[in-house]
């Protein structure tokens, strides 16, 4: 055994030497009533299991992780009380062929929705229902709604024509008559071309007894924009579930796949929102987390087993390492009830940090039973040497994580709570069950060969031999990362810590990338509609502001003008009304008509050059044979059915566009009281209150643009929130927290360390190696464009808890060795298998698909890899020249 060392200026042994006393009884007991603990630990830990499986739930609501009482939280809840229906909305998207397939899906979706109110709170497609339908029109510009009157006028030859005769036997002769002349004027205002390829997929569908619809806009104007619509939909939620809104949610996705609205069908049917996206990140998290949770406890057992040799020993630590996991999930659903977004991966913290009690502890007992001590005494002078370490360690790590728990980040400050209270059960496991473990069944009577010592494997000689250089190389580093310290940015946008594989997250960023969809908007609640529009035109003016939107701007400017406009449309193009027009042929003339259209377009193959007309026509002519043989050769039923087909394919939507032409050509006056019931409740509360939103000019994807746009609309309305305000304020918490947390676990610390040890310089040693490597980080991440994020925000403060804990080992060793025995001890040893367990564990976390996780994970295994680095070479350098300087 190695005696202390006596310094004239460290004369006795250290303050506080009653701990180690103390702690030494307490491990002894343990081992004295080894059976009895382990029964009990036993016991205890399966009535833990029990408790936390059936009371631990998991809250999902995104934003509960801030405190309610924040300002821009209390402002935020009075615009979604007086607009209920815009809180957690999912916006599904239609992606179709055509904007009548994209319309028709959509009005199908909201109808199947809405007739589950038990499931659906609210239902709603922008733009749609009956009153768009017949004033659309007015929503248009006066130079847009003329242009698209003079391409109706274009089209008056073919739309007179088929509303004489909306059959198969009119479509196709207008087809014949095109293709007889194949010129602009017997084609005039048809995209033939189009049109062709249209009816192709149509016949070819009809043949197989499918329906494919005829794009009725194509054919008058040969346009397909517009071909996506959205229809918003809000589930009811209960929060007390597990995953609220699942049945909901599953409903949904049952709905689009019986309307036929997936990948590869006629109507594309995604869907994203703020629900569907915390929806889907909580299965990521929890999936990944669990993962990661069992990669780390295998990845740190294997470990265990390179570092301590001893299957007894690795067993007994990870036996303490499960049930301290177990007992701490029991006490997060009794304290706190639930989990949240950010907590939920407090398991892999627990492991890769409660694993280190266990190491030290054993890496000690071991040097001492290597060296011939008894398993008691063993046991006794690894409690009374390492003991005191490991709890200071435990105050330390859990101030790291305390230190959040008075901040407005409550997602953050509920994992500080779950996960400081897991450091003082590891430490109580560690000196309670580990060493009962150890002894249990006569396991100390066995003797333990010592292990080599080589420490020059684990920290270099040459730290000892040239400090001055060490030193130098460390300030140098320090400086710079102190340069690039204020450099050091926070990402705010939570779209940038989700899974980008996530199917709700890449179709929000693809509406954002398209424009189709602006997230980041202001909005303000002003006190009645007359409030709204003056304070709407103030914004406007704002050069950060594109528009700004009240539920009066949904009154059509222009009107007289416009409808005479369309009045004249309407009467220009004279549609024969539904009473003068041609009775619909029978099945023997639609196969008449079927014939003749063969004989057209083999005419026109005949005589056509070539061009992309002809290759469609002959596509055509080949589908349309086709057709003709399955007609023949099928049974009566058959055969009816196909024709069914065709007509619905064909004359139905021509039958559908008419009539919506005629409606869309006649629309009413608008005015605020007839605007649809929908709309009016979105934008106007039952109080008289009203809702204003503001769009930004620039992507609000860079924060300056953000702060700028934000600080513009405050500069008008003060309480403005919305998506823009909320995600900035979101971001100052997040950073005032980190800030707060810093500033208060280094206070604690300090204080922790002075009054226990009672030295300045030792104080100063611990401190100085972690204040290195936090500033090497600082300084990497900025370097390497690594932001902190809403995830990652806790890896500061817990990396001084974490990394004081290694110089704490390492300074309380040298208080009783000296500089030069130090690095011959286990102390080195188990401050590097700690890292190395730590690392680990982090590790699986850097691995996620998630990106929030990831990067906690990564930031932390840099930061662990930098401390122990600061305190396995830094460290013994500095205490080398103190002592030298004191020699």
């Amino acid at each position: 055994m190695t005696s202390p060392v006596t310094d004239p200026a460290d004369p006795g042994p250290p303050p506080g030497a009653w701990r180690g006393r103390l702690l030494s009884a307490w491990v002894d007991g343990a081992r004295r009533r080894a059976g009895w603990i382990a029964l009990a630990s036993a016991l205890f830990t399966v009535a833990c299991t029990l408790y936390m499986v059936r009371e631990l739930g998991v809250e999902t609501d995104t934003e509960a992780i801030f405190d309610e009482d924040l300002p821009f939280r209390v402002v935020e809840s009075r615009l979604d009380a007086a607009f209920p229906m815009l809180e957690d909305a999912v916006f599904i998207v239609l992606d179709a062929s055509s904007a009548e397939r994209a319309e028709d899906a959509a009005e199908r979706l909201a109808e199947r929705l809405a007739s589950q109110p038990d499931l659906y709170a609210d239902v709603f497609v922008p733009g749609g229902g009956p009153f768009f339908a017949r004033n659309g029109l007015l929503y248009r510009d006066l130079d847009d709604l003329e242009d698209l009157v003079d391409r109706l006028a274009a089209a008056q030859p073919f739309l007179a024509e088929v509303s004489r005769d909306p059959s198969l036997r009119g479509l196709f002769r207008i087809f014949e008559r095109a293709l007889e002349r194949a010129d602009a004027e017997a084609a005039r205002g048809l995209d033939l071309e189009a049109a062709l390829a249209d009816v192709e997929r149509s016949v070819r569908e009809a043949a197989a007894l499918r329906v494919h619809p005829l794009a009725f806009d194509e054919l008058i104007v040969g346009s397909d924009d517009g071909a996506r619509r959205y229809v918003l939909v809000q589930p009811r939620i209960d929060y007390t579930e597990l995953v609220p809104a699942t049945e909901a949610m599953d409903r949904l996705r049952e709905t689009l796949t019986e309307l036929g609205f997936g990948a590869g069908a006629e109507v594309r049917a995604r869907f994203t929102g703020n629900l569907a996206l915390s929806q889907e990140e909580l299965e990521i998290t929890r999936r990944q987390a669990s993962l990661a949770g069992l990669a780390s406890f295998v990845m740190v057992t294997g470990i265990l087993f390179v570092a301590l040799r001893s299957v007894r020993m690795v067993l007994a630590t990870a036996a303490a390492l499960a049930a301290g996991l177990l007992w701490t999930g029991a006490f997060a659903a009794f304290a706190i009830g639930h989990l949240n977004m950010i907590s939920v991966g407090f398991a892999v913290l627990f492991i890769g940090l409660g694993v280190d009690f266990g190491i030290h502890f054993c890496m000690r007992y071991r040097e001492l039973r290597g060296h011939g001590e008894p398993h008691a005494e063993a046991l006794r002078e690894t409690a009374s040497g390492v003991g005191g370490s490991l709890a200071l360690c435990a105050v330390t790590t859990a101030t790291g994580f305390f230190a959040f728990s008075p901040t407005g980040y409550r997602g953050v400050a509920e994992l500080g709570v779950i996960a400081g209270t897991g450091m003082f059960v590891s430490l109580f496991a560690a000196l309670t069950l580990l060493p009962a473990l150890l002894s249990v069944g006569g396991g100390g009577a066995a003797p333990v060969a010592p292990l080599a010592a080589s420490p020059g494997a684990i920290t270099p000689r040459f730290t000892t031999r040239r400090p001055g250089l060490v030193l130098a190389v460390a300030v140098a580093v320090g400086a710079t990362g102190a340069v690039l310290a204020p450099r050091l940015g926070f990402d705010g946008n939570p779209l940038r810590v989700r899974d980008p594989g996530a199917d709700t997250v890449q179709v929000f960023a693809e509406l954002v990338e398209e424009g189709d969809v602006n997230p980041w908007t202001a909005e303000v609640l002003a006190p009645s509609l007359e409030a709204a529009a003056e304070l709407s035109g103030r914004l406007a003016a704002l050069p950060e502001v594109d528009r700004s939107v009240t539920l009066l701007d949904y009154v059509p400017a222009d009107q007289v003008e416009k409808r005479a406009l369309l009045a004249d449309a309407r009467m220009l193009l004279h549609l024969t009304p539904p009473a003068r027009r041609r009775a619909p042929p029978g099945p023997e003339e639609e196969r008449a008509a079927l014939a003749d259209l063969q004989v057209a377009l083999a005419d026109f193959l005949e005589g056509a050059p070539p061009s992309s007309l002809r290759e469609g026509a002959a596509r055509v002519a080949h589908e349309v044979e086709d057709f003709v043989v399955r007609l023949q050769a099928a049974r009566n039923g058959d055969a009816e059915g196909r024709l069914a087909a065709l007509n619905e394919a064909l004359v139905s939507p021509i039958a559908r566009g008419l009539v919506d032409l005629e409606r869309a050509l006649a629309p009413e006056a608008v005015t605020l009281e007839t605007l649809p019931e929908p709309l009016r409740r979105r934008l106007l509360a039952p109080d008289g209150s009203a809702r204003v939103q503001a769009f930004p000019v620039e992507d609000l994807n860079d924060n300056r643009a953000l702060e700028d746009f934000v600080a513009a609309v405050r500069s008008v309305a003060p309480d403005a929130t919305g998506d823009g305000p909320y995600l900035l304020e979101t971001g100052r918490t997040i950073v005032g927290a980190l800030q707060l947390a810093f500033a208060a676990a280094a206070g604690v610390i300090l204080v922790v360390l002075l009054g226990l040890w009672r030295s300045v310089r030792d104080t100063a040693l611990v401190l100085a190696p972690i204040g290195l490597a936090t500033l090497t980080l600082v300084g990497v991440s900025v370097a390497a464009g690594m932001p902190l994020n809403f995830a990652n925000v806790i890896v500061l403060p817990l990396l001084l808890g974490i990394g004081v804990d290694s110089g704490i080992h390492m300074v309380h060793r040298h208080r009783s060795e000296g500089a030069e025995d130090l690095l011959a001890t286990s102390t080195p040893r188990a401050v590097w298998w700690s890292a190395l367990t730590t690392v680990a564990s982090f590790g699986s976390l850097g691995l996620a698909t998630h990106r929030g996780m990831a990067s906690l994970g990564q930031l932390l295994v840099l930061g662990v890899v930098l401390t122990v680095m600061a305190n396995l070479v830094v460290l013994p350098a500095l205490l080398e020249v103190v002592g030298r300087r004191r020699r």
